[in-house]
This record gives C-alpha cells, structure tokens and sequence, in this order.
C-alpha cells in the first residue's frame, strides 16, 4: 500500500453532504456502468496496445471505440 493517496480528484461532492439529491445529481455525471462479455482475443489486444500507448485497457477500451 501506499503511504499516501491523492484523492482531490477523486471526489465528485464538494463539501459537507447536505441529503440525497445532492448524491443522485452527482453520480448523473459519472459514466455508465455496462456489463458485456467480450472474446479473450479482444482483451489481450486491448490490453498489448493499452500497455503500448501507456495507458489501462479499460481506458484504452473506452477511447478507442
């Protein structure tokens, strides 16, 4: 484990947490979550040109669709 983590991005409510509607409007600006099945082919590609590029495969997944 790390001995410190940077989460001032992480964060997508500001401040004290006033009720629920304040959480329902925050995650309204997250992405999808989508569950798909997808061949061991497709993964290993994805994950060789990710590790290519430098980035995750899921990230590369995501920007090269």
């Amino acid at each position: 484990m790390k001995r410190n983590y940077d989460f001032s991005k992480g964060s997508v409510i500001k401040g004290p947490l006033k009720d629920k509607s304040q959480v329902d409007a925050a995650l309204k600006e997250q992405k999808t979550l989508t569950s798909i099945r997808l061949d061991s082919e497709i993964i290993e590609v994805a994950k060789q040109r990710a590790e290519a590029e430098g980035v995750g495969y899921l990230t590369w997944l995501n920007t090269n669709s």
